[in-house]
């Protein structure tokens, strides 16, 4: 998506390979669990009305994380921004007018969605904890630049949509 509508903004980040060591710890413990449930309990890997659910979850993130991408344009960048580019823009419609941080939403959905879908109860419960970990202080530091960017526009958004994302 980035490379379609926003490719000025691309770089080997955009692929989510250097988000720290709790994001590949996250994904090991993920492949870890698979393999051994799949192995011990085979049985519990059989589709359910979880696999749908996680498929569902994992669709509806992918799609919200597309929807602000596409919609926020070149306003969207997947490395913080600690100075405001002379183009950059307060985004406060389409998806961002349901939750300030739609492409953090819909990661998280996508993310605990693939958890569930193959089934793997401690992994989608640790990548609650590491997600909600990373993007509160994700948030944080990038509110901080907002409001510097765009004074009391962006306190006045901040009032009135919220974050998307439980007690961030």
């Amino acid at each position: 998506v980035t490379a379609s509508y926003n490719p000025t903004r691309l770089f080997s980040d955009s692929f989510l390979l250097n988000n720290g060591v709790h994001y590949h710890i996250a994904h090991l413990f993920s492949l870890f669990e698979f393999a051994l449930t799949a192995y011990l309990y085979p049985a519990s890997k059989t589709p359910s009305l979880y696999t749908l659910v996680g498929i569902v979850l994992t669709v509806a993130g992918q799609l919200l994380r597309s929807m602000a991408m596409i919609h926020a344009h070149n306003n969207f960048s997947h490395i913080l921004a600690y100075k405001k580019r002379t183009d950059h823009q307060l985004v406060t419609t389409g998806v961002y007018a349901w939750t300030r941080h739609p492409s953090y939403v819909g990661f998280s959905y996508w993310a605990v969605g693939t958890q569930i879908m193959l089934g793997n109860k401690l992994a989608a419960v640790g990548f609650v904890g590491t997600l909600w970990l990373f993007f509160s202080r994700r948030i944080r530091a990038e509110e901080a630049s907002l409001v510097e960017f765009f004074g009391q526009s962006y306190v006045e958004y901040r009032k009135k949509v919220g974050t998307g994302l439980p007690f961030i």
